[in-house]
């Protein structure tokens, strides 16, 4: 049999410069980062996230992890990083979480930037209007 090979994917999470300026300040810049994705440790949408995490925290953001339900063990959130569970558990709990709480929560704590990943659906009307 032939040897198997491996595959590395690294991603470099680089802020533009009008964040890393701020970066630089006294007060660093706020960043909220919507932790749904990282219930399960083998989701590899999760391990992008996690990976986001430590890099805006290693470049020195104030950063706030946001997550519905638990954060899986498996992830390591570096030191620094706060990390709000809200206790939704269930996918309808978690759809009015995204929806309604997390922009209540970061309106709320004054974060600069909430960063996130969303995957969905436009609506007919709306797909429609884009046509």
């Amino acid at each position: 049999m032939g040897k198997a090979s491996s595959c590395v994917i690294q991603t470099q999470l680089r802020l533009p410069t009008f964040f890393s300026s701020k970066l630089g300040s006294e007060k660093p810049l706020k960043i909220a980062i919507d932790g749904r994705n990282l219930a399960s440790a083998t989701d590899g949408i999760g391990r992008f996230v996690h990976n986001a995490i430590k890099a805006l925290a290693a470049q020195g953001a104030d950063v706030a992890v946001y997550a519905p339900d638990a954060v899986s063990a498996g992830y390591d959130i570096p030191p620094g990083v706060s990390v709000r569970l809200a206790g939704f558990k269930g996918p309808l709990a978690r759809t009015f979480w995204g929806q309604s709480v997390l922009p209540s929560l970061t309106r709320r704590d004054r974060v600069e930037v909430l960063w996130g990943l969303r995957i969905g659906c436009l609506s007919g009307s709306t797909a429609a209007s884009h046509a």
